[in-house]
């Protein structure tokens, strides 16, 4: 997913070029700047918050008893 925003190039531009380029790997959407700042923060946490569920997930798992490599998927098999 990837947001843009015009800054200062006219709104025309960002909807047809750019986001046309952006879409050929993924979705688009056009923000308005005052957004962008949002949108960079969930971008960059995102993957962390979801990493620290995962995370307390498995460690609830060995508290209650099981193994860690099955805790936390990463027994051979």
């Amino acid at each position: 997913m990837t947001a843009i925003c015009a800054g200062t190039m006219p709104a025309l531009i960002i909807s047809t070029l750019l986001a046309r380029m952006f879409d050929a790997v993924g979705r688009t959407i056009v923000l308005d700047e005052k957004h962008m700042n949002a949108v960079t923060g969930l971008s960059a946490s995102g993957p962390a918050f979801a990493y620290i569920i995962l995370e307390s997930l498995a460690e609830a798992g060995v508290k209650v008893g099981l193994p860690r490599d099955v805790a936390t998927f990463s027994q051979r098999r």
